[in-house]
């Protein structure tokens, strides 16, 4: 089992990196599947198409993003918020050509019930910590779902904007500082 297990996950490593490198169209099957050091064949017994690797991908850059702010000190609403807006812009800089090309590749083959599942695991650990501050008084008694898929939207937007669009408006500690604001503003529900 743990031999089918990872040769998924070195497809999805190729599949990565050659998007990274040379974009998903240019990238044959057969490319990625020498990459990762298998048949081409052993491609489809994980994926019925390349499109198929989009959501996987989203996946991991995810579930690395939720990792890395599990990581940092969040006791606090100022400590997680500071960590939900550090982590985000850095994965997003980290890997501005791949989240590009992920935007695209749900635009063709993917439903928002997909980016949905996805997230699911993001906004419901930082609902249980918006639940958690919100029965200590510091943040304000909204429906603490949406609050964190709010905030992980704003956030997002933010880092995107600042990374993926040709037009900067602000240096990137700007733009840290104002999304950090403004969703503090929300959640403690300071006018």
């Amino acid at each position: 089992m743990k031999s089918s297990t990872d040769k998924k996950q070195r497809l999805l490593q190729a599949s990565m990196e050659l998007i990274e490198e040379q974009a998903f169209d240019k990238t044959p099957v057969a490319q990625i599947a020498a990459r990762a050091g298998v048949a081409k064949g052993t491609f489809y017994l994980y994926f019925p198409a390349k499109a198929a690797v989009v959501p996987e991908m989203a996946r991991i850059l995810l579930d690395k993003q939720l990792m890395a702010v599990k990581k940092r000190e969040t006791g606090s609403v100022d400590a997680l918020l500071h960590a939900l807006v550090e982590e985000s812009f850095s994965l997003t800089k980290e890997n501005r050509a791949l989240i590009t090309y992920l935007y695209s590749g749900f635009a063709y083959e993917h439903s928002f019930e997909t980016w949905d599942a996805i997230y699911e695991p993001y906004h419901a650990w930082i609902a249980d910590k918006l639940r958690a501050f919100q029965a200590s008084g510091h943040v304000v008694e909204e429906e603490a779902e949406s609050l964190a898929s709010l905030a992980v939207g704003v956030i997002e937007h933010s880092a995107e904007a600042q990374y993926l669009s040709r037009v900067r408006r602000q240096s990137e500690e700007e733009a840290q500082a104002a999304v950090y604001r403004f969703v503090l503003r929300a959640w403690k529900g300071a006018v």
